[in-house]
Parts: structure tokens; C-alpha cells; sequence
């Protein structure tokens, strides 16, 4: 069963990266929680399976910045939650995965 959880983007950065037209997305921020490995991660060259994703890769922050990924931590085989922003985007994450709230 999937359970329907509703976040408010922050205006700014958030807003304008969730009107993306990919259907799914990591959106930076603090180290925690999981996606699934085919979820999409912006770089500078365009989005990447998040199972590609390497140590020494780089990938996009938040505030149009670019970080070098310093760790690649598998999680096992976990829940996972789709996620429903109020502007209809979704990702799926598991139920420990990190946000910023308001």
C-alpha cells in the first residue's frame, strides 16, 4: 500500500525545480532516507539513474551549486512511499528519508 503524503515546496528554487517535466526527482538537501535506484538526480550533464551515481560524481544542489558525491550508501531492500507535492509532482522515498520543512 502506498501512503499519500502532501509537502509544500519552499518558493524559490523548489518551486521552479518541481515544475521539471521528469516524473521523478531528487531535490538535494541534508544526507538520509533512500530513493530508488532508478530515481532521476540532476547533474550538471543532464539527470542520471540514481544507481549510476558514483563517488566522485557530480550532482546538483539545491541552490544551483554543484556537489562531488563523498559516499554511496546501498540501503538493502526497504518500503517505499510514493510522495504527492501539492503541485501534483511525485517521487518515491523510503519513510526515513529526509525534508525541509517549514
Amino acid at each position: 500500500m502506498i501512503e499519500k503524503i502532501v509537502y509544500s515546496p519552499h518558493l524559490g528554487k523548489q518551486t521552479e525545480f518541481l515544475q521539471s517535466t521528469v516524473s521523478r526527482i531528487l531535490y538535494g538537501g541534508a544526507r538520509g532516507g533512500a530513493q530508488t535506484l532508478d530515481s532521476l538526480i540532476l547533474t550538471p550533464f543532464g539527470f542520471r539513474r540514481m544507481g549510476d551515481i558514483a563517488i566522485g560524481d557530480q550532482i546538483n544542489n539545491p541552490d544551483g551549486s554543484i556537489a562531488r558525491v563523498i559516499g554511496v550508501y546501498p540501503q538493502g531492500k526497504k518500503d517505499i512511499y510514493e510522495v504527492t507535492f501539492i503541485d501534483g509532482a511525485k517521487t518515491k522515498v523510503t519513510l526515513d528519508h529526509l525534508w525541509l520543512g517549514k
